[in-house]
């Protein structure tokens, strides 16, 4: 595949591309692409990265000039977008695909971009998180052992009060976008993750996400008043509605997850991330 034909292969994937990731060869290309307004070039943070703008005008450039590379575009059918409307789009595109903004707490570690250090457990300590724009290429690395994951927003900002040993909290909202766990992925065995996720068939099916994703130890929170939590707060509907769910679970071979279907099955619900808000945990 030709540099032209990988680098249309991002854009028409709703990924953005990043100026310093263009090989000379096809930089006069792309030059052209943004002043006909086939793409657009943004600025994130101190990166420029260009994105689709306008499918149509690409397809006919790419026709006149490069026929073997409009096929790529002819199977994207979206409706045109003009230059105004670049930065909603690409603001879109950026939360569907290959971009993401990571929310941290840091209790431990750092953050480092090239050649500079960043004091990210000031930077909490002063301002309660930090946050960064994370893509595909990003150079952004955590300098730490033990992340945790969480997937509730109250619990994010308590988490350190139910494990000590955690260096890092990154706040999942639900479920990790797919651009902040290939972020995770490239730091491979430098660190550990614990997953804060929902004690629910779809708890588990994210941290079984984590575990395929992540060459690295990854294990699911169980606090010790894990079965008081259970026999006190479990919800029903939150098993009644996900019994198909439940089934698959039930033949993974993982200790934390055949403790939680036992659980499940014996109180006859699952459990809200948000109990673990109730005790010490």
């Amino acid at each position: 595949m030709s540099e032209l034909s990988i680098f249309l292969n991002k854009l028409i994937n709703d990924e953005s591309v990043s100026s310093v990731n263009i090989a000379e060869s096809i930089q006069h290309v792309v030059k052209t692409m943004v002043d006909i307004g086939a793409i657009d070039m943004c600025e994130y943070g101190q990166d420029q990265r260009y994105v689709l703008n306008n499918t149509d005008v690409l397809k006919n450039y790419l026709h006149q000039y490069y026929p073997d590379d409009s096929k790529l575009v002819s199977r994207r059918n979206n409706q045109s977008k003009s230059r105004k409307d670049v930065d909603l789009s690409s603001a879109k595109r950026s939360m569907a695909q290959g971009m993401a903004t990571a929310s941290m707490r840091f209790f431990s570690g750092a953050l480092t971009y090239p050649d500079v250090n960043i004091d990210a457990c000031r930077m909490t300590r002063d301002l309660g998180v930090v946050s960064a724009q994370i893509y595909s290429d990003t150079p952004l690395r955590m300098e730490c052992r033990k992340v945790s994951v969480v997937e509730n927003l109250e619990l994010f900002y308590y988490v350190e009060h139910l494990d000590e040993t955690i260096d890092c909290a990154l706040y999942a909202s639900e479920r990790l976008h797919n651009a902040l766990l290939d972020w995770l992925a490239k730091h491979g065995q430098e660190i550990e993750v614990i997953y804060f996720g929902a004690y629910t068939t779809s708890g588990v099916q994210e941290y079984l996400r984590l575990q395929n994703r992540l060459k690295t130890c990854v294990s699911f929170y169980l606090p010790d008043n894990i079965d008081d939590l259970f026999s006190n707060y479990a919800d029903r509907d939150l098993l009644n509605n996900n019994v198909e769910d439940y089934r698959k679970i039930s033949h993974e071979d993982d200790d934390s997850i055949k403790k939680l279907v036992d659980l499940m099955a014996r109180h006859g619900g699952g459990l809200e991330q948000e109990v673990l808000l109730m005790g010490d945990g």
